[in-house]
């Protein structure tokens, strides 16, 4: 399961930058996470989405987990939508349909396109919020306005 969601915040990434992302301490200690598993301790600036997967990927999950939360405070929409899609699957984080909606609901209005998708399709199927077609066709149209395209239209 926490490998699944691994792949799925990589996915998210899209190609992390490896260079930009590398998790390297932190200029302002005030920022600074330690980071720790089985294979050593290191000292993360957790500023950023991408540095949240490569801490994720490099096997400091719940450390990532930490980090990707501080970067959705923030307001990454990356970032609030890979918290998002966890509480959905209840994979890492405990399942909640609820704050999923509400992490998607705040990356659409930041204008992720793929959490507009998101926020569609749970109002459409009353995922974690009552059924409602007129908010569902709101966000899902939102979200092909701004080019998102629905797994299942994709490649046509």
């Amino acid at each position: 399961m926490i490998f699944t969601s691994i792949l799925l915040i990589a996915s998210l990434a899209g190609s992390v930058d490896q260079s930009r992302a590398a998790v390297t301490f932190a200029p302002d200690r005030s920022t600074e996470t330690n980071l720790s598993s089985g294979r050593g301790t290191l000292k993360a600036d957790c500023k950023t989405f991408d540095k949240a997967v490569v801490a994720m990927q490099t096997g400091f999950v719940s450390e990532g987990v930490t980090c990707m939360q501080a970067a959705a405070r923030r307001g990454e929409p990356l970032a609030l939508r890979a918290l998002g899609l966890m509480r959905l699957r209840g994979e890492v984080l405990g399942k909640d349909e609820q704050e999923a909606v509400a992490l998607f609901h705040q990356a659409a209005r930041i204008g992720d396109a793929e959490s507009m998708y998101l926020l569609g399709e749970a109002f459409k199927r009353g995922i974690g919020v009552a059924p409602d077609q007129q908010l569902a066709r709101f966000w899902l149209d939102r979200a092909a306005a701004e080019g998102y395209a629905a797994p299942q239209n994709r490649g046509r």
